[in-house]
């Protein structure tokens, strides 16, 4: 992948948009959207993330940048995705800074996954090899569901977790990803582990820490993060989570805000 290809990263489309939906329930809704366990003809089950709104909305802080959650969530996780490919396909370890906490090092981290930066990889002081990627929960694409397609109960989804106003539009913007079970509640933390390691050296940032996004040890919402582009604030300083704290004496509040960034 051609480092301007995670600078302008496209998630690609659904391989199977065109096969009937069966809807097996709501997952849960939040401000962006809900999370309904689907299956496509005989093939699941898949999460399908169903976002809200079809179009930038003004925040619910006057004031701050337009938010487009499925826009911001398709980026990321496209970018993820390339990193994946990269690391797979690599016929040796990719070496990336072992402390990217500054917006420069995330940026060369990430940039170590692109075809440049694998034939001509930025000189750090030290470097660690690149974890697996193995345990991040895969994404399929994105599908554009018309108002016929869409679930039942999506009206009392919608607004049991949205604050703004319904759309009018007739269509909605979805992300598939693999359906992570909730019958264990337990998470593995080594997976657990995995999952703050990768994102930590490809230089995301978590917005939260939202036990109710994770299943089984697995980050399952990718609305959660913040990309490596984003210039975020940091509320709690950055640092490599561990997985037996990340859980724990932690409320629901941000860890990060951003302030600017075109992804």
């Amino acid at each position: 992948m051609r480092w301007k290809n995670f600078c302008k990263p496209l998630l690609r489309q659904f391989p199977k948009h065109h096969v009937p939906i069966k809807w097996h329930g709501c997952v849960g809704c939040g401000v962006e959207g809900g999370v309904f366990k689907v299956s496509f003809g005989d093939d699941g089950p898949y999460a399908l993330k169903l976002f809200w709104n079809t179009r930038p909305q003004e925040p619910l802080n006057r004031g701050k940048p337009f938010v487009f959650p499925f826009q911001d969530e398709a980026r990321h996780v496209a970018i993820i995705e390339k990193i994946r490919w990269a690391v797979q396909h690599s016929e040796n370890p990719i070496m990336v800074h072992p402390s990217p906490k500054s917006s420069e090092l995330k940026l060369e981290n990430l940039y170590c996954f692109s075809e440049e930066g694998q034939r001509s990889p930025p000189e750090f002081e030290s470097s660690t090899p690149m974890c697996s990627a193995d345990y991040i929960n895969r994404c399929h694409g994105w599908l554009k569901l018309d108002k016929k397609n869409w679930p039942k109960n999506y009206h009392q989804c919608e607004w049991r977790g949205r604050p703004y106003s319904p759309e009018e539009a007739d269509y909605r913007w979805a992300i598939v990803y693999d359906y992570v079970s909730s019958k264990v509640k337990e998470h593995d933390l080594n997976v657990t582990q995995a999952n703050i390691d990768f994102f930590y050296l490809t230089g995301f940032e978590f917005a939260y820490c939202k036990s109710d996004n994770w299943r089984r040890g697995r980050l399952v919402d990718f609305g959660d993060l913040y990309s490596p582009f984003k210039r975020v604030v940091q509320v709690t300083p950055p640092r490599r989570w561990s997985a037996e704290t990340w859980f724990k004496d932690k409320p629901v509040k941000p860890l990060t805000w951003w302030t600017s960034g075109a992804i």
